[in-house]
């Protein structure tokens, strides 16, 4: 399962600055299972009332804590990060923009990653409710273009007809199939992956975004 933004750049602050999660749970008054679930992703949605008190403490807002915003550079100032560890930036783009992506012309917003993401992975924010309830609408999908998919893998789809679709990808001896989450919808929209489909990029990660127009 793709880690959430949040669990991502959380866990390597800590690595980093050399805090344990219980230390900064007990520091912050937070219970430790709280902190344990947010460290390790199980809790992907934390209320901000949680949240925000993390953020303060290392001088950071609840969207950059989140990766919905930049980090800023100095954020590990002082410390020789090794090449996985690094702080990068990748493009986000809205759904309507993907055709669009790879094209140097086009103004593009960026968020921050850490985790060990080749240079050729890119977000788009979800465009529609058909993999809720687990990816809603609005949230950022980083999808690895690099990566080679497997059974269940989260993969963004252009299809033959030129649109894009989000779905999970079940393999099935010699076929594979596009299925959506919402169970409004797995009954009449589940499909088989076409010849002429594209598989663009595997999901690696999501991140949650509350105030999405």
């Amino acid at each position: 399962m793709a880690k959430t933004g949040l669990a991502n750049i959380l866990s390597r602050i800590l690595f980093e600055k050399k805090i344990k999660p219980i230390e900064l749970a007990r520091e912050l008054d937070i219970p430790q299972p709280t902190m344990h679930r947010i460290v390790t992703g199980k809790s992907p949605n934390p209320h901000n009332d949680t949240v925000e008190p993390i953020a303060k403490y290392f001088d950071l807002t609840v969207d950059q804590l989140k990766g919905i915003k930049p980090l800023p550079h100095n954020l590990f100032a002082g410390m020789s990060l090794s090449a996985d560890k690094r702080v990068i930036e990748i493009p986000l783009v809205e759904w309507k923009d993907l055709p669009n992506l790879n094209d140097p012309a086009v103004e593009k917003q960026s968020i921050a990653a850490m985790a060990d993401l080749s240079s050729e992975c890119f977000g788009v924010y979800m465009n529609d409710s058909s993999m809720e309830p687990q990816f809603s609408k609005g949230s950022v999908l980083i999808f690895d273009p690099t990566k080679t998919f497997i059974d269940r893998s989260y993969v963004l789809i252009k299809l033959s007809n030129g649109n894009y679709t989000f779905r999970q990808i079940i393999v099935d001896t010699e076929h594979q199939f596009l299925k959506p989450l919402n169970p409004d919808l797995i009954a009449t929209q589940i499909r088989l992956l076409a010849e002429d489909d594209q598989v663009i990029g595997v999901l690696v990660e999501a991140r949650q975004v509350y105030n999405y127009a």
